[in-house]
């Protein structure tokens, strides 16, 4: 995947967050969220870190007693050279097929979740959905068609994100 390229994961950019260090308890191995959100097994070394924006939006929101948004599943941090980036990740491990893709609601989870995120560092201009290899071709037709690649959202398997980021 091109616009990867050279980016990896990077814990302190995780950890440095100032959502992280506002929820520390919201900092969850991506192992745990990866099997809540459906995965079959552990892929991922067991120190890996993310921030699991669906327990900060459901602190925020008791906090300020309003009914919660919806968010991306998670944030991590990126680094490359001196650069230091965030990325949203949304799980849909549990999809059945790649057809059931709301549009409308996923442009609004994206969008929540980067002003709850801010702009420093800067979150990257594209976003990842996690699915179940069988269904990747599927969703990504289904993305194209319903939302035009706007915003840029990009499919992968779980093994790709782990090659990809967090090898």
């Amino acid at each position: 995947m091109e616009k990867l390229n050279n980016w990896k994961y990077c814990k302190e950019t995780t950890i440095t967050h100032r959502l992280s260090i506002t929820h520390k308890d919201c900092l969850i191995d991506i192992n745990n969220l990866s099997k809540k959100n459906g995965a079959k097994k552990e892929v991922f070394k067991k120190e890996i870190e993310v921030l699991n924006l669906d327990c900060v939006e459901i602190k925020l929101a008791k906090n300020e007693r309003r009914n919660r948004k919806k968010t991306m599943d998670f944030v991590v941090g990126l680094k490359r050279k001196n650069e230091n980036k965030m990325l949203l990740i949304d799980f849909k491990l549990k999809a059945k097929n790649g057809k059931n893709i709301d549009g409308s609601n996923l442009k609004n989870k994206i969008k929540y979740s980067v002003s709850l995120i801010g702009n420093n560092p800067q979150i990257m201009k594209f976003y990842l959905l996690i699915y179940n290899k069988n269904y990747i071709n599927e969703a990504t037709q289904t993305i194209r068609r319903k939302m035009l690649n706007k915003p840029e959202i990009i499919i992968i398997s779980i093994n790709e994100l782990k090659t990809i980021l967090f090898n």
